[in-house]
């Protein structure tokens, strides 16, 4: 295996039986409090939990949690804003969350505060209060994710609708039940809804690349309004890998970082982008369902911080949680995951409490696996089938989406299965993943970010998707080149085998008899 010039002598690697330091501190800790990190606002003032911020803005009482971050901001002609989470900006690393309120409240409409938006990187929801109006906006992915209802009373706002519902009577929709009950989510770990609706009546979800009215709940789309044009695959991996040092560097100015180590290309491309902050980083590995020592996502990364001399942390995650943490962790956010919620019992019990995770997803919508799938029918019809079971609502929610984006798509010369993947893959199923797991940890991905997306998404896409992926290749190697050392998303032995006998079945000419029989034999057992 490669070695490369150890950043700090190389310690020993707890197993991962073995909690890393702090972990029986962390295990002490209370269950989370009540909607940790989440932010409400209503038209007149609620009753918040205790500890919560309160701010003002326009006819909004705007609460937060007091680990999420708050910053109000107002300008000499007339723009107020409200800032709840973390922005970062990397043209202006000096500026804190209070500095780019400030920065964007300096504007005159609405239009130029989001065009002061357009650059952050972050996990943030921005209000703006222009014109006697209220309007809402979130980060390039939608990631801090907000929930909304229009009332007799006025408008309300929220991170999700557990939380709504605790101030504004909440009614499950007609497809509440049918999505509950489904064959997909019963079969689906990782199961989720496309953006822009909820399981309640009257309540939306704020899609990403949009902007609510806040009095009507109307969004309207503001990105993309111009052509995103083409680049080479260099200019694209110097574009790109410049960005990622300046974001990494930017938020490692601003907070200790931890970062989840895999077997594949994100996390190893952020931990290349952050080589001059490797020796100051948490890494670790979750290791949950199936995975053990012997897994690629696990000894992959053991042996690459080993060989830079870096402490390896295995955070064991497979054991089934307290009751009052899965109470706690089931009344923070609609439609918990079990499978989240164990990963979470396990961060709750190791996962350093003081470090902000470093979290390579949105890099996948330049890695767009929906090509391979949905390329020879991108309806609305195959998109549910293919990713909601078929469910009807969701078919309903993707024909309302589809035929605007493609309009957009073709003004501006990006491909709507990009769109698709950035605005409901990410803005709803990795979104509420955050959400689930503010419990436990807040998160930087540096990948939400809209012009460094731009410049993956520049790069023609027989260059950056599946299964060549020669642009994640090219990326890695002008990060930290020694990393590609390593095999990326090897398949286990097991798995190697199945597709070695699935071959050799074929070439025989018996794959489907095969099948066929393994099923009868299957569903006998199970009777």
């Amino acid at each position: 295996m490669a070695k490369f010039p150890a950043a700090t002598p190389p310690p020993d690697t707890p197993s991962p039986s073995r909690p890393p330091e702090g972990a029986e501190s962390a295990a002490r800790t209370p269950v989370p409090t009540p909607f940790r990190r989440q932010f409400l606002a209503a038209p007149h003032p609620v009753a918040a939990p205790s500890g919560w911020t309160h701010v003002e803005l326009g006819p909004l009482h705007v609460y937060a949690h007091p680990e999420l971050g708050l910053a109000r901001a107002a300008g000499a002609d007339g723009l107020e804003v409200v800032l709840l989470g973390f922005a970062l900006d990397p043209d202006h690393p000096e500026l804190d969350d209070a500095g780019i309120a400030a920065r964007i409240a300096a504007g005159r409409t609405l239009e130029d505060a989001i065009a002061a938006s357009l650059h952050l990187a972050g996990r943030w929801v921005l209000l703006v209060a222009a014109d006697g109006e209220c309007h809402a906006l979130n980060d390039a992915c939608g990631l801090r994710m907000v929930h909304y209802t229009v009332a007799a009373d006025g408008p309300y706002l929220a991170s999700n609708p557990a939380l709504l519902g605790t101030v504004v009577p909440l009614r499950s929709a007609p497809f509440h039940d049918e999505y509950l009950g489904s064959e997909y989510r019963r079969r689906t770990l990782e199961h989720y809804i496309p953006s822009g609706v909820t399981l309640f009546e009257g309540v939306g979800h704020l899609v990403p690349n949009h902007v609510l009215r806040v009095s009507t709940g109307e969004q309207v789309r503001y990105w993309p309004t111009q052509p995103l044009g083409t680049d080479s695959m260099e200019a694209g991996v110097a574009r790109a890998a410049a960005l990622l040092r300046r974001l990494v560097n930017v938020g490692a100015a601003r907070f200790p970082l931890a970062l989840p180590l895999t077997g594949g290309w994100d996390s190893r491309i952020l931990l290349g982008a952050a080589q001059s902050q490797a020796a100051d980083l948490f890494a670790y590995t979750l290791v949950y369902r199936d995975l053990d020592d012997r897994s690629p996502d696990v000894h992959i990364p053991r042996e690459m911080l080993a060989a830079a001399g870096l402490r390896h942390h295995p955070i064991e995650c497979t054991e089934a949680p307290s009751a009052d943490f899965v109470a706690a962790y089931r009344a923070h956010a609609d439609l918990a995951h079990d499978d989240w919620e164990r990963i979470a019992w396990g961060m709750h019990r190791a996962y350093p409490r003081d470090r902000v995770c470093l979290k390579g997803n949105c890099a996948e919508i330049a890695r767009n696996s929906y090509f391979s799938a949905l390329r020879a029918d991108p309806s609305a019809r195959a998109i549910a089938d293919h990713e909601f079971g078929g469910l009807p609502f969701a078919r309903k929610a993707l024909e309302r989406w589809i035929g605007p984006a493609r309009e957009v798509c073709a003004h501006v010369g990006m491909d709507v299965l990009d769109l698709l993947y950035w605005e409901h893959l990410m803005g709803s199923w990795q979104a509420r993943s955050q959400l689930e797991w503010d419990t436990v940890q807040e998160a930087f991905t540096p990948f939400n970010h809209r012009p460094l997306l731009q410049a993956l998404l520049a790069v023609p896409a027989r260059d950056r998707d599946k299964p060549r992926v020669r642009l994640w290749h090219a990326l890695l190697r002008a990060l930290w080149p020694e990393l590609a050392a390593w095999p990326v998303n090897p398949l286990p032995r097991r798995a190697r085998l199945r597709r070695a006998a699935r071959a050799w079945l074929k070439r025989l000419g018996v794959l489907g008899p095969v099948r066929s029989a393994y099923r009868r034999a299957r569903g006998f057992l199970r009777r």
